[in-house]
């Protein structure tokens, strides 16, 4: 490949990046609006210095804070139900405020008056919460570590101010969420609750101690009986994938209660949020703060079960329970209606009033759809959070219509609240959303018509205290399932209810772009827009508003890269659900490649980093082979071109062919096996390749003016004299006692005051000095420098997230504050001998493969070959594993070069 192909291969693949990232940063407009109404508090915190050293050895690192209502709670009394608040990466103690604040306002109706609501065992909370500093936590394992050791001592010294037995409620958003469950098992707590937290995959995997904290996380909650749910925000929540916010499926005999639960499906919320709009979204806080509410007391675990499947609830199917009833339908405002009718009710009947669905003689042998749709109204104890006095019973009753009439109520496959949606407005609506009070009742059951016949049954509505503004649409109609992909359908536009099958696996990769065109007389005068409901999972369950023939975006958090599926959800499930006058007449589906990119972007960012060391370990094994034939090392860019034409097209294929086969999870992109997962890996790696020829290029530049520099700088020093000075030909020795004492001290440095990450650093900057050139500087040892150099740069990436975790510790908590981990001096000894021992005049070779035996030459190969293979099969999974690899290669080269075993292997193999 020659340069000027290099240079299209660049603005091509920058091109590429800039609409991936455009497209990334709009995901959360395409795919899910948030809708969530900003919450308003009067916050006052208390500190709690009784909280110090004698509890815990992070008390100079961090602190604990007691929160309080400003005019609503006594500051200095605790009367009510500890909670722990566990704020996550970069996250602050005052993002407890806003559950708080509304735990406080639901209690109370004024200072000190309890809420008729609440029986009076139930008590009010007292809202602790963990402040970090704004720790970074999802880079660093150790700060991780003692986030979780500090909250765990928090939590001994919280539960020592209340009765023996008293069980606490802890709250993690994001990494908090990690910290929280880090504590289990453990009998001081009574459930968790977290928000936007990564359960099932490490955000950033470059950190092996991250990976052990998550597994060791995994294992402790199979052993746990404690109840957890997981609340997650979908594609509006860019921070981190939401597929890794599932709790993990993990075989435990504890049966424990573990639920995941996406915002945009939550009754009464109704809205994808952000990773940052979780903690004060007043949606999400509001239903936090009740559930929190009921859960206080240390009541049974079954109770907690019960209060977390109401007040997280999707759909109330499995909450229902059957009663018997007898009806003299002879004494009641009986009307008849027939299969395929619409039962239009506005407002609803008076009291007393029935309806009488009868399976025809000629509906036998097929199975029939009962649909109810009903707002202001109850229907089995569902209803909007201030429902109209509107009560809605179907029963399966028997006997004549005339007769005294055994009743039982249908149990249905389907009972969910939907929201409410207006014309002319955008669902949700920004920071508005859909309130609690409001709610479409939408009953579904499927019946067998020859049962009904054979036991001489049929369906009776009841409705009692018709109201005003409540109005009811039911009907009875032959099942109906259309599937679509790719395609445009016809569909019955006057059905209630028409479910559509998407036959293609869900998955997060993916948005699918549903064109809508309705008929009949869509305008105000119908009762509502019809209503496009999408289920990923049982979790995960997504509405939108169709009309004005706008287009949505669906898409899916039941699989992603490195996860397993999610059971029973092999295609997507669409329901449209119109009020008749106004229906959905075709629908047309494609991919939305546009918003599918921005997914891809994503997930995918961490390839472009590995996958470039790989391709950078890859020319620095064609240069190492080429130098043997010929003699004389290409310059890295020469390489890089070369490699591009004759090896980069296998590569791609060979990845492409890899990524068709039923591959383990964690290989590739992890997400393998399919079609489409062969269309990501020629993309990653244009990219990962115009990102190497930036660096190389970059590389090139900054040490040729450095070289300027130095040549300046000499001149300036030592005169017309300074010429001389460095014309010499001998190459001082590699290994002097300055260099050993100064690679010493930054050893000692590194085992006891600073993390390995900043001598990496220090090393990097030394090895681009030492790299400038000089003049009459041998081409060879100038390449060999530079192939290694980059190698070192591209590395880069994976060790400078540190630094700032680092630094801001050394900021907010002082010097003398604990810094665990990251002092293990064989993770940077051989990077600093590598580099530091290389001699201090350029002429002299880095590596010399004609000095070396055979073993060597083969081992070298190996570990290079190993460090092309491994970031491309594993390096986006196990990021860490790469410089590990990388660091194993520069010991390597250290003993080769500098150690008297070379000498040794050397004498015995030649």
């Amino acid at each position: 490949m020659s340069r000027t192909r290099s240079i299209l291969a660049t603005v091509l693949a920058a091109a590429i990046t800039f609409v991936a990232y455009n497209s990334a940063v709009k995901a959360p407009e395409l795919l899910a609006p948030e809708g969530c109404r900003m919450s308003y508090m009067w916050p006052s915190y208390i500190l709690q210095t009784a909280f110090d050293k004698s509890w815990t050895s992070y008390a100079s690192r961090y602190s604990l804070w007691l929160y309080r209502e400003a005019g609503w709670d006594a500051p200095d009394k605790l009367r009510g139900v500890p909670v722990l608040f566990v704020p996550g990466n970069a996250g602050s103690s005052r993002q407890a405020r806003s559950i708080a604040s509304s735990a406080t306002h639901q209690y109370f109706t004024s200072k000190g008056v309890r809420s008729s609501t609440f029986a009076t065992h139930y008590k009010p909370l007292d809202v602790f919460t963990a402040e970090f500093n704004e720790d970074l936590s999802a880079l660093h394992g150790p700060t991780l570590v003692a986030q979780s050791r500090f909250v765990s001592d928090a939590v001994k010294f919280i539960l020592s101010h209340y009765d023996p037995g008293t069980q606490i409620i802890l709250m993690g958003h994001s990494m908090g969420g990690i910290v929280a469950m880090s504590l289990l098992p453990s009998p001081n707590i009574s459930a968790i609750i977290t928000m936007s937290t990564p359960h099932s995959l490490p955000p950033a995997r470059l950190d092996r101690r991250i990976e052990d904290i998550f597994a060791a996380s995994w294992h402790a909650t199979a052993q746990s009986k404690t109840p957890v749910i997981s609340i997650c925000g979908g594609a509006t929540d860019s921070m981190i994938p939401s597929e890794s916010c599932y709790l993990p499926n993990i075989a435990s005999d504890a049966q424990a209660y573990r639920r995941t639960v996406f915002t945009s499906g939550m009754e009464g919320v109704w809205t994808g949020v952000g990773h940052q709009s979780m903690v004060w979204c007043h949606q999400v806080r509001w239903h936090v703060a009740r559930a929190a509410l009921l859960t206080g007391g240390s009541p049974p675990v079954e109770e907690i079960h019960a209060t977390f499947d109401r007040w997280f609830r999707i759909q109330a199917t499995n909450m229902t329970s059957t009663k018997e009833v007898t009806l003299d339908l002879g004494k009641m405002d009986l009307q008849s209606v027939t299969v395929g009718e619409v039962l239009r009710l506005h407002p609803p009947a008076t009291e007393n009033s029935a309806f009488t669905f009868k399976v025809p003689a000629s509906a036998r042998g097929t199975l029939l759809e009962f649909t109810l749709l009903a707002s202001g109204a109850t229907v089995l104890g569902l209803g909007a959070l201030t429902p109209g006095p509107t009560e809605i019973r179907i029963l399966s009753c028997t006997t004549a219509d005339t007769q005294q009439s055994q009743c039982i109520d249908l149990k249905p496959t389907s009972l969910r609240l939907l929201p409410s949606t207006r014309w002319g407005h955008t669902f949700p609506v920004a920071k508005e959303g859909a309130g609690e009070s409001e709610g479409i009742v939408s009953f579904r059951t499927i019946i067998s018509a020859n049962e009904m016949a054979k036991e001489g049954r049929h369906l009776v509505l009841k409705v009692d205290s018709g109201f005003p503004r409540s109005w009811i649409l039911a009907s009875l109609a032959a099942t109906s399932e259309t599937p679509i992909l790719y395609s445009t359908v016809t569909i019955d536009s006057r059905r209630l209810v028409q479910d559509v099958i998407l036959n293609r696996t869900p998955t997060s990769l993916f948005a699918y772009r549903f064109t809508s065109h309705l008929a009949g007389q869509c305008d105000d005068s119908a009762l509502f827009p019809p209503l496009l409901l999408h289920e990923a999972s049982d979790s995960e369950s997504h509405f939108y508003s169709l009309q004005g023939g706008a287009g949505v975006s669906i898409h899916s958090h039941s699989h992603g890269p490195f996860l397993p599926r999610q059971a029973g959800h092999e295609r997507s499930r669409l329901t449209i659900i119109s009020p008749s006058t106004c229906g959905v007449a075709r629908i047309q589906a494609r991919i939305d490649w546009y918003a599918s990119i921005g997914q891809w972007a994503l997930r995918f960012w961490g390839a472009v980093a590995t996958w470039a060391i790989g391709i950078v370990a890859l020319v620095c094994l064609h240069s190492w082979w080429v130098a043997s034939a010929i003699g004389e090392v290409p310059d890295f860019l020469s390489s890089l071109e070369r490699i591009a034409a004759r090896y980069l097209p296998l590569v791609t294929v060979v990845l492409c062919a890899l990524s068709l086969l039923p591959l383990p999870p964690q290989a590739i992109l992890g997400f393998s096996g399919s079609i489409e997962a062969a269309l990501f890996a020629p993309l990653v790696l244009l990219i990962a390749f115009t990102y190497v020829f930036i660096v190389a290029s970059f590389t090139s530049g900054l040490t040729f003016l450095l070289g300027l520099f130095k040549r300046r700088s000499l001149k300036w020093c030592a005169g017309p004299e300074s010429k001389a000075s460095t014309d010499t030909r001998q190459a001082p020795p590699a290994v002097t006692l300055g260099r050993i004492a100064s690679i010493s001290v930054i050893l000692l440095l590194v085992a006891f005051v600073v993390p390995y990450q900043v001598a990496y650093v220090v090393a990097l900057v030394d090895f681009i000095w030492s790299c400038a050139q000089l003049p009459n500087t041998p081409q060879r040892a100038s390449v060999e420098r530079q192939h290694v150099l980059v190698l070192l740069l591209v590395l880069l990436p994976l060790q400078a997230p540190v630094l700032p975790v680092w630094v801001r510790t050394l900021l907010t908590a002082g010097w003398t504050a604990p810094f665990d981990g990251d002092h293990n001096i064989l993770l940077i000894a051989p990077s600093l001998m590598l580099a530091g021992f290389a001699p201090s005049n350029p002429r002299a070779p880095l590596w010399t493969r004609s000095s070396l035996s055979r073993l060597e030459v083969a081992v070298t190969t190996a570990l290079l070959g190993l460090l092309v293979a491994y970031p491309l099969l594993f390096g986006l999974r196990w990021m860490f594993g790469v410089y590990e690899m990388a660091n194993v290669l520069a010991s390597w080269l250290v003993i080769t070069l500098h150690l008297p075993l070379h000498q040794w292997i050397s004498r015995n193999t030649s």
